[in-house]
C-alpha cells in the first residue's frame, strides 16, 4: 500500500510537471493561445508547490528516500526553467512590437477621422472600425483613450492607445503606469502611445 501511494505521488508529480512545462512553453511561444493553456498553468503551479511538500515528507522514509529526492531535484530544476522562460518577453508583446501595432494603428486612424463620435464616456466603436471589443472615449483634457480588449479576454488584457498625460508612472517599475482614479489597474508601456 505504501509503495503504491509513493508511485502514485511520483506519477502525479511528473504529470503536473509536464502540464506546467508544456503550458509555460506554449504561453511564451505563441501570441494567441486557447484560454485552457492559461488555466493549466494557473492550476499546475500551486499544485506543484503542494506536491513538493508531500515529496519532501517522503524523503524521511528510507524505503523511498532516493526516488523522492530525485523527484524534488526535478521539481526544483523545472521551476528554475519555468522562471527563466517567464523572464522572456511574452510572445503577445513580441508580436505586437514587431507587426501587431500596425494593424491596431490603422484602426486608431479610422477612429481619429471620426473623433466627434467619441464622448466623455466609454462606448463601443464596433460600427466605426468593423471589429468587436473596441471601446473609446475622449477625456476632459481632449486626450483619446481607445481600448482593445482581448476577444473572450481569457484573463489576458488587450491593448490601450492613449494620447493624454494623465497616466502616472509607478514608483516601483518605470514601465508601468496607472490612472489616478484607477490606481489598481496598471498599464505596461509598449511603444509610443501604446499600453497593455
Amino acid at each position: 500500500m505504501y509503495w503504491r501511494f509513493s508511485a502514485i505521488l511520483v506519477g502525479t508529480t511528473l504529470f503536473l510537471l509536464a502540464l506546467c512545462l508544456i503550458s509555460t512553453v506554449w504561453m511564451q511561444a505563441t501570441p494567441f493561445r486557447p484560454c485552457l493553456v492559461d488555466g493549466l498553468f494557473t492550476v499546475s503551479v500551486p499544485l506543484l508547490g503542494i506536491i513538493f511538500i508531500v515529496n519532501l515528507a517522503f524523503i524521511f522514509d528510507r524505503r523511498c528516500r532516493i526516488i523522492h529526492a530525485m523527484v524534488l531535484v526535478v521539481i526544483i530544476a523545472s521551476r528554475v526553467g519555468i522562471l527563466a522562460l517567464l523572464s522572456i518577453e511574452p510572445a503577445e508583446l513580441r508580436w505586437f512590437r514587431k507587426s501587431g501595432y500596425l494593424e491596431y494603428d490603422r484602426i486608431v486612424q479610422k477612429i481619429l477621422l471620426r473623433r466627434s463620435y467619441l464622448g466623455l464616456t466609454n462606448r463601443s466603436l464596433e460600427t466605426i472600425v468593423g471589429r468587436a471589443h473596441v471601446f473609446g472615449q475622449t477625456n476632459a483634457d481632449g486626450a483619446i483613450l481607445v481600448s482593445f480588449t482581448s476577444e473572450g479576454n481569457c484573463g489576458r488584457d488587450g491593448y490601450v492607445y492613449y494620447t493624454g498625460k494623465e497616466l502616472i508612472q509607478s514608483a516601483d517599475n518605470t514601465n508601468l503606469f496607472y490612472f489616478a482614479e484607477m490606481p489598481q489597474n496598471y498599464y505596461l508601456h509598449i511603444t509610443n502611445n501604446w499600453y497593455r
